[in-house]
């Protein structure tokens, strides 16, 4: 017996409306019937009548159109979307080059902080013997004697490797039993990488000299003042507890008055050279 011929009318209607090969017409009614599972598709990929942007969306054309007409509108508005690709690129160059330029300030910052970094690596040099440069003279002494900044500091710097990690201080108007009248400088012991294996107290002689700048070297009368630790500075110049120890100086380097009697500050800098002596 045929089962077709004995299925019950209402399933046969049951199965045609959930049946996803089964042929619908198209929602639009371009005319076309679809399997019942293709309409989507249909829809989106081949239908004549459905709503589509125009291919040039991205260069600006905000028009839409059903498919059918999408050739026609290529043709009319050739002009146009050629204006819009073309101002489209002009804006690209532009954002282009603007990318471009932001990059480029980028990679100066990079390189800059990269400078920046090997010349820290640098200053954590290792050297008995470090010349420093202090200019803005006149502007520091002003601050000093206003008491906005009474000292500055050298960066630390490593007498070698291994070595003791130490920085100078320097006070333009000076320090302690100096101040007001005098120059006054200071050598500071700092907590090193190589502490643990360094023989404690340090107790090399350190020597300040600031360099006089007279042109002539032969007339050039430098300042020297020297610093020997001894059994007063042990907690000066012992191993730190903390980030650094308290400085241990000349607080009477060299008076105002004498400062004014050579070429010590010229163009408003003067140059500080410190020494450590080897053991």
């Amino acid at each position: 017996m045929n089962t077709a011929e004995t299925r019950p009318n209402c399933l046969m209607q049951q199965h045609i409306q959930e049946c996803n090969k089964f042929p619908v017409p198209c929602p639009n009614k371009c005319g076309d019937l679809i399997p019942r599972e293709m309409i989507q598709n249909h829809l989106e990929k081949e239908c004549q009548l459905t709503l589509i942007s125009c291919p040039y969306v991205q260069m600006g054309c905000d028009r839409k159109f059903q498919r059918v007409n999408m050739e026609s509108h290529l043709q009319s508005a050739a002009g146009p979307h050629l204006d819009l690709t073309c101002a489209k690129l002009n804006n690209t160059q532009i954002d282009l080059k603007n990318a471009q330029e932001r990059i480029r300030k980028l990679e100066q910052v990079e390189l800059k902080n990269a400078q920046e970094r090997i010349r820290k690596l640098e200053e954590k040099h290792y050297t008995r013997k470090m010349v420093w440069k202090i200019d803005e003279f006149s502007t520091k002494m002003s601050e000093a004697k206003n008491g906005k900044k009474t000292g500055i500091e050298s960066d630390p710097f490593y007498t070698e490797s291994p070595g003791y990690k130490l920085k100078v201080l320097f006070f333009p108007n000076g320090n302690g039993l100096g101040k007001n009248t005098h120059l006054s400088v200071y050598i500071v012991v700092l907590k090193g990488e190589y502490d643990a294996i360094l023989p404690w107290p340090f107790n090399n002689k350190v020597t300040f000299t600031l360099i006089d700048q007279d042109k002539d070297l032969l007339k050039r009368e430098n300042v020297v003042g020297e610093l020997t630790p001894n059994n007063d500075s042990l907690a000066n110049f012992s191993r730190p507890e903390g980030e650094q120890n308290q400085g241990r100086g000349r607080p009477h380097f060299l008076s105002h008055l004498n400062l004014q009697a050579r070429r010590y500050v010229v163009d408003d800098t003067l140059f500080l050279q410190v020494a450590i002596d080897p053991l």
